[in-house]
């Protein structure tokens, strides 16, 4: 018997069915239609219902479980065994659609093959898609779309959506860091899908705590992927939520996450201000782990300013606190963070030794981000000390990792630092192609200090070349961009486009050094532009 779907949301799924039901039973020939379902388990409910209803009309089903690129040509061969149906209900077409924002070839197939269908299925077809994936279908293949003959809505009930959102929250934000790429692709999927359920319900039958949670880890995945301006998106409708509720632990942590946004950018005054705020709730909280984690923040914030006697304060702070708490991750983070200090202060044994320290304990917890990191700034202590094949391994090892969990920033930067090595051993071409890899990808994730560093790596390399003038220009945007974010690594690259002053014209280099710095970002798609067109 139905349920009363009509009392928890603006859709009658009953009135729906029956919809359905009727444009079956008049079907003549080939008709296409949709059916939007984020859940399975409320699409097999449903499915069974409308078996019900048309009792003797013979359905088909048809599920893909892995990604297929032409729909059409997967059929064909299946249509023989179902010749008896009047009518294909089609499932799991959704994991061949990532999102609706990026390119799915199947999608676009679609369109091209929207004439031939009719040719081969005499019998109406009804595809069943999460809210996303219907949404890609019709900006991807509208003249597709447009055939439909119904497009039938079913928002998941209320209870659905609580068993379903538990599900979707389980596991730490240490556990979502370390989910392979497709797994967090596939837990976006789910978690947007959930929130489109959540906003077709009337007001008075959201859970607004629910959905905040669910924002809050549709922004920790996004930040995972290095799709910061998404998970700055979602972050901010996880804090609207939490103010709206007064839910002041939710507010501190969607502004810490705002923080760790802010970083990445390399907005660092901004990234202090969201810390400071958090700091200050979590400690009228009595927020241990909140306060913690808040001072191991400010120590990235004072260790990138160069302001290491204050960073190594906090994040000493930070691991005696979360010693007390027997908190492992947050020791072993605390750890290497100190190991990043010493290393920036030239203490290079006593770096090793803390990465050390750290690496054991990500190898208990599983934590594979930590292993990579560390394994990156073992790489790094190589390099440093003339080692380059070690340092190459290192590299190669995080590099991989990196890739198996989608983290866009641990690829460039291992990128960057395989640059680094080539670049040392005198493959020039070998380091040009790393270091333009690398800032590509820092582009796309608009992270300013990578995209300085790598600019700067370029300049030393074109200066090695002799293209002193494209170097001057490479080195003047990198100097820029770390000015204006209070970077401890434009003193370097001042040192080095000083170097480059006595090689030129005085008149020459202040042209090429005022062109650079007015416009940073002209210089970057400058070289990108000349890199492709190779």
């Amino acid at each position: 018997m139905s349920q009363p779907p009509d009392k928890e949301s603006g859709v009658d799924r009953t009135v729906e069915l029956r919809a359905m039901a009727n444009m079956l039973r008049r079907a003549d020939g080939f008709t296409l239609a949709f059916a939007q379902c984020n859940q399975p388990v409320e699409r097999r409910r449903l499915v069974s219902e409308l078996r019900q209803t048309l009792d003797d009309y013979p359905i088909a089903d048809i599920e893909f479980t892995d990604p297929i690129e032409h729909l059409l040509d997967e059929l064909i061969p299946l249509l023989p065994e179902h010749k008896d149906a009047r009518a294909l209900f089609i499932y799991g077409l959704e994991h061949s659609i990532r999102s609706d924002r990026e390119f799915s070839p199947m999608v676009a197939n679609l369109n091209m093959s929207r004439n031939l269908f009719p040719r081969h299925i005499s019998c109406p077809v009804v595809i069943w898609l999460p809210v996303y994936a219907i949404t890609a279908v019709m900006r991807g293949a509208p003249d597709f779309f447009s055939w439909r003959s119904g497009l039938f809505q079913f928002p998941s009930p209320s209870g659905v959506l609580t068993q379903v959102s538990q599900n979707a929250l389980s596991g730490d934000v240490l556990a979502i860091i370390n989910l392979t790429l497709e797994e967090k692709k596939g837990r976006i999927a789910v978690i947007e899908d959930l929130l489109a359920d959540y906003e077709s319900l009337p007001t008075d039958k959201r859970d607004r705590r629910t959905e905040g949670s669910l924002f809050y880890r549709l922004a920790n995945l996004y930040y995972s992927l290095g799709d910061y301006d998404q998970a700055r998106e979602y972050c901010q409708q996880s804090l609207k939520i939490s103010e709206e509720l007064g839910d002041k632990s939710g507010i501190a942590y969607s502004l810490s996450w705002l923080g760790n946004i802010a970083y990445a950018h390399g907005d660092y005054d901004q990234a202090e201000e969201y810390c400071q705020q958090s700091l200050k709730i979590f400690k009228e909280l009595g927020d241990i782990r909140g306060i913690a984690y808040s001072l191991y923040q400010l120590g990235m914030i004072a260790h990138i300013r160069g302001d290491y006697d204050q960073a190594a304060e906090y994040c000493q702070q930070s691991l005696k606190i979360f010693k007390e708490l027997r908190d492992k991750s947050g020791i072993a983070y605390s750890l290497y963070q100190l190991g990043i200090i010493a290393d920036a202060r030239g203490d290079h044994d006593q770096a090793r030794e803390y990465y050390q320290q750290s690496l054991k304990i990500f190898k208990e917890l599983g934590d594979k981000s930590g292993i990579a990191g560390s394994l990156h700034q073992f790489g790094n202590i190589a390099y440093i000390r003339g080692d380059y094949d070690q340092a190459a391994e290192y590299c190669q090892q995080s590099l991989k990792i990196e890739g198996d969990l989608g983290s866009k920033s641990g690829i460039a930067g291992s990128l960057y630092q395989l640059g680094m090595i080539a670049h040392i051993r005198g493959n020039y071409d070998q380091a040009g192609e790393y270091y333009q890899q690398s800032l590509t990808i820092f582009k796309e994730l608009r992270g300013k200090s990578g995209i300085a560093v790598s600019l700067a790596q370029l300049g030393l390399l074109y200066d090695r070349r002799g293209d002193t003038h494209i170097a001057i220009r490479l080195m003047a945007a990198a100097h820029e961009i770390l000015a204006q974010i209070g970077s401890y690594h434009r003193e370097p690259v001042l040192g080095c486009l000083m170097r480059l002053q006595a090689t030129v014209e005085q008149d020459d280099f202040e042209t090429l050094t005022k062109e650079a710095q007015a416009d940073p970002e002209k210089v970057v798609r400058e070289i990108l532009d000349s890199h492709h067109s190779e």
